[in-house]
């Protein structure tokens, strides 16, 4: 569909309606709320007012709704959270379930601000009358409008009021957790809608299954699930996670897990390096091991924070060997899983000599750079995907108004991302001044667009 500038349809849809012509396209509205949550990403808070804005004045409630996300946290607009909250009910109450689902969330975890909580108080103390206390949690409401989106089909809500939801602290099904009604009601819903084609509700109760969430742990019932889940489109790597786990069916979840792996799929990488350390029900490998453990923390994850203290001597001194090798570890090869070791992984794929923990707090400082480190990581690999993603779209850029606004926003979600990069390398630096080391530079990526 051809891109219409929005003053323009904002013109031709008032002179529409004063002539009673057709209401203006569902799909219309939806490509401008769209562009909204594109200016919204790259925190454009003022262009995604302006698209929401727009397709608001057309009938459109999820952009309604977007624009009492805005107020509600004080985006591009005077933050106003009794307005917010009026704006996101009405949305609720006349649009799409997903809303109430959305609304639910809200009520659940407002993200209160202590500081402005506190402000508040004071003021409140002082005689002044005009005080606005932020958003509590209300767990009541966050039910309320929870339970009105499970019943418009949301599968997410089913499953948050089933017992199937996880927790840290799975509960058996004969519990006085899982057999109250509400949630005895929501497990039979989310039930019905796995084996009624939904792979989302497929996929959950695989995992209900595979952990014991309110279900006696069965791992071949997991599979049955997940192998629905799948059908439906679903990703094939909690089926891979469940047959490595099974005797005679390891092939087959190798197999799995090694395609998504292929694909770059972190976490199948970190499911794989379990399976070659012969935790699982394939022969142990653990030359295979180190490269998917070091490949996924490549891309970013905390896969070491899967090994565990009774990991195999051997396995352990070839990691150590390999990442010696590599330039990533000083201390000597041997089959204790030690906190070198750890440090090395904490740090990679950057060489262990870079960074001195001697003076590093263990219980705060240590834990503050690894969080640094990691969100280095993770910030890189979304600025080299969104980089990726604006060749993309140069390479198709047919010269229209639309392709030109499209093309504008993934251009500044990429430069968000270089500014993620750069502000997570400054706290790894803090951290590398501070034992006196040298700070590291910006990475290089060549010509970018």
């Amino acid at each position: 569909m051809r891109f219409i500038s929005i003053a323009l349809l904002i013109g031709a849809v008032t002179h529409a309606a004063q002539a009673e012509i057709v209401p203006v396209p569902e799909a219309l509205i939806e490509e401008i709320t769209d562009l909204g949550r594109m200016a919204y990403k790259v925190r454009d808070y003022e262009s995604a007012l302006r698209h929401w804005r727009a397709a608001e004045d057309l009938g459109g409630l999820p952009a309604h709704a977007n624009v009492g996300l805005l107020y509600l946290r004080g985006h591009g607009v005077p933050k106003d959270q009794s307005r917010g909250l009026a704006m996101l009910e009405d949305a609720a109450r006349n649009g799409p379930p997903r809303i109430a689902y959305i609304l639910a969330q809200v009520y659940q975890r407002p993200g209160l601000d202590i500081d402005e909580w506190m402000r508040a108080v004071r003021r409140k103390a002082a005689g002044a009358s005009d005080v606005k206390f932020p958003l509590k949690a209300n767990s009541e409401k966050s039910e309320q409008w929870m339970r009105r989106a499970a019943e418009g089909g949301i599968v997410a809500a089913m499953v948050r009021l089933s017992g199937l939801a996880g927790s840290s602290r799975p509960k058996g099904p004969e519990s006085d957790h899982c057999r109250a009604p509400v949630r005895a009601k929501f497990t039979k819903r989310v039930f019905d809608t796995a084996t009624g084609g939904s792979a989302e509700a497929a996929d959950a109760v695989g995992k209900a299954y595979f952990y014991g969430y309110c279900l006696a742990k069965d791992l071949e019932k997991a599979e049955q699930f997940f192998r629905l889940a799948v059908a439906g489109g679903w990703s094939g790597r909690n089926l891979g996670r469940v047959l490595i786990r099974q005797e005679g069916k390891g092939a087959e979840g190798l197999r799995i897990l090694h395609a998504l792996a292929d694909k770059g799929g972190k976490h199948a990488m970190v499911e794989l390096a379990a399976a070659y350390r012969g935790l699982y029900a394939v022969e142990a490998d653990f030359d295979q091991a180190v490269d998917l453990l070091l490949r996924s923390l490549m891309k970013g994850t905390r896969g070491w924070h899967r090994l565990r203290d009774d990991e195999d001597p051997e396995f352990v001194r070839k990691l150590k060997s390999r990442l010696q090798g590599e330039g990533h570890y000083n201390m000597p090869v041997d089959g204790n899983l030690d906190q070198s070791l750890k440090n090395a992984l904490l740090v990679y794929p950057k060489p262990v000599s870079e960074f001195d923990f001697s003076s590093i707090d263990e219980d705060f400082g240590l834990g503050q750079l690894r969080h640094a480190i990691n969100s280095y990581h993770g910030a890189l690999a979304d600025a080299e995907a969104a980089q990726s993603r604006l060749k993309t779209y140069l390479e198709k850029d047919d010269g229209s108004e639309k392709s030109g606004e499209i093309i504008d926003l993934i251009r500044r979600h990429a430069e968000l991302n270089e500014r993620r990069v750069g502000q997570s390398l400054s706290y790894v630096n803090t951290y590398r001044r501070s034992v006196g080391a040298p700070e590291l530079d910006m990475p290089d990526r060549g010509d970018e667009p």
